[in-house]
């Protein structure tokens, strides 16, 4: 397949849905209620399933069973909520085939536990302004969505690159053909759906943190996290080599060695955790 017909294919996977669609409408308005959400959410019963259970899983921790769907957006969060509900459009629309260098259980563990570090991260970090965590989160989550894509219309791409990065044992993104790298496969599935900005900044910056402008704090934390997760072995493809830690994220992000032992210690022993998130993709639980 030539770079144009790559291009035109990405263009030509399916829109996002009407309930999607709805539900960023009302969060796009800052006086939106959890309650808004949830009429929305209803409009669809597989969407408010995983809602439900997402509420009365482990990720949430709470004794009490939570019935409502209002409750559970509440617990979660409108753009937690909005995350599952676009990483299930997202994996509804990237139908894939495995490939010699793809592997889609591989690649939720590595997201997963991606988002998590990350999520952690956001809470400690302090820089004279609030980040969302629930927007972290999501960030992390898609970060590497441009991988799906690729697997989707070019397996082939994905096996050349993790071949090459086996045989040089340098990281993975590195090997990658420019014109369909996972970042920039990532940016044109970000116009085509019309990501936030701060959501496309993440996708295509994520490997180079200063390069980012207005999204640098966040860009940073997303970086440090994918590359923990490559770190400890959580990798998309099989035998990497985990990418370095941008010493521009490191300062940017301001942790200390012991605050970031904790958060990374954290999601990685959580086990409970990062399986209630892998269930909601329909991946096996983490071994």
């Amino acid at each position: 397949m030539d770079y144009t017909t790559f291009v035109k294919e990405i263009r030509n996977l399916p829109t996002p849905s009407p309930v999607l669609m709805r539900i960023e409408n009302v969060l796009k308005n800052p006086e939106s209620t959890a309650s808004q959400v949830a009429d929305v959410i209803r409009l669809d019963p597989a969407i408010t399933s995983k809602v439900l259970r997402l509420a009365n899983s482990a990720y949430v921790g709470v004794v009490r069973t939570v019935t409502s769907l209002q409750n559970a957006v509440v617990l979660l969060g409108s753009k937690r909520v909005h995350s599952i509900v676009l990483a299930s459009e997202l994996l509804n629309a990237v139908t894939i085939r495995q490939s010699g260098g793809f592997r889609l259980d591989l690649y939720w563990l590595h997201s997963v536990t991606t988002a998590l570090i990350a999520e952690g991260i956001a809470g400690y970090v302090q820089k004279g302004e609030l980040l969302d965590t629930s927007e972290v989160f999501v960030a992390a989550l898609l970060h590497d969505i441009g991988k799906m894509v690729l697997a989707k219309l070019m397996p082939d791409a994905i096996s050349a690159a993790a071949l090459r990065a086996q045989e040089s044992k340098t990281p993975y993104w590195k090997n990658e053909e420019p014109e369909v790298h996972h970042t920039v496969t990532g940016k044109y599935l970000s116009e085509h759906w019309s990501f936030p900005s701060l959501l496309t900044d993440c996708i295509c910056k994520h490997h180079q943190p200063e390069t980012s402008a207005e999204s640098a704090l966040v860009v940073s934390i997303i970086h440090i996290s994918d590359v923990t997760a490559h770190m400890i072995g959580r990798s998309v493809t099989e035998h990497e080599v985990a990418p370095e830690i941008s010493p521009f994220a490191l300062s940017k992000v301001a942790l200390s060695p012991e605050q970031f032992k904790v958060i990374a210690t954290k999601a990685i022993e959580d086990r409970k955790r990062v399986d209630s998130l892998l269930e909601m993709f329909n991946v096996s639980p983490a071994v």
